[in-house]
């Protein structure tokens, strides 16, 4: 199946679901702008306190309500209404949570890695810290590198290069961000599963299927572009088809592994 029929899919499952998945998506925006906010207003937001207490939140609490709409995608797949409000919390809940928390952790902790590796022979321009740094918190400071050096027409083999760095990560990123997602859903799936066997089972289901999976990641990059273009608004929808999307994905690619497995 391709990346469109998965869209298509998605489209047609949405279909009375918009509103609650839109508000889950809005939910878990309005927790993480608020809670930087107030850390922002209340320690400063270049504080050793302040980052600190956002990297708590980041790894124990923010994400708890985009994985809900992880929760919420399985739900629209399988035709069932979708009750925003009893969703909301649930990866709070027993059995879930200690074992979101750790795939959350090892996800950060991957992306964080795979910035550095990729960062690293760059150390030169850089240094070490900086290149920590831009790995820590997302390239952050990195873009604005890359568009001063463009503004003042210094755009020599190096900065060329960290450019093509940078694209290599965030296709890199996008695809880890599909991965864990399938984790997290088998893991809802399947909470009886310990987490190995749980990556075990996900790593078995995505055999062969990477590129796909990329595929289908990479075709929403003009609706990225749609929902910067209506100052990030439309993201309230366009980041629920996404998610939904990858959910079909992860079902068929799943319902075709236990097809073949009954065949041998």
């Amino acid at each position: 199946m391709k990346s469109a029929q998965f869209r298509l899919e998605a489209r047609q499952a949405l279909r009375g679901n918009w509103t609650a998945m839109a508000f889950l998506t809005a939910i878990a925006l309005f927790v993480r702008t608020v809670g930087d906010s107030l850390l922002g207003q209340i320690f400063g937001t270049h504080s050793m306190s302040y980052s600190i207490i956002d990297t708590f939140l980041e790894y124990f609490v923010y994400f708890a309500f985009t994985y809900a709409l992880y929760f919420a995608a399985l739900q629209v797949i399988r035709k069932t209404k979708v009750d925003s409000n009893a969703t909301l919390l649930v990866a709070f809940k027993k059995p879930y949570y200690s074992a979101l928390v750790v795939i959350n952790l090892v996800q950060e902790l991957l992306q964080i890695a795979i910035s550095f590796v990729i960062l690293l022979p760059f150390s030169g321009t850089f240094g070490i810290q900086r290149i920590f740094s831009f790995s820590w918190n997302n390239l952050d400071g990195l873009e604005s590198y890359l568009m001063q050096a463009s503004e003042a027409q210094a755009v020599t083999t190096t900065v060329f290069m960290i450019a093509v760095a940078s694209l290599v990560i965030a296709i890199l990123q996008l695809l880890l961000t599909g991965f864990f997602q399938i984790w997290v859903q088998v893991k809802m799936e399947y909470p009886q599963y310990s987490l190995g066997a749980t990556l075990t089972l996900t790593f078995f289901i995505m055999r062969k299927h990477w590129l796909n999976l990329l595929w289908l990641e990479l075709s929403f990059i003009g609706w990225d572009f749609v929902g910067l273009l209506t100052l990030g608004i439309g993201f309230l929808w366009i980041t629920p088809y996404n998610v939904v999307s990858v959910t079909y994905f992860y079902e068929t690619v799943k319902s075709e592994r236990v097809i073949t497995m009954k065949k041998n």
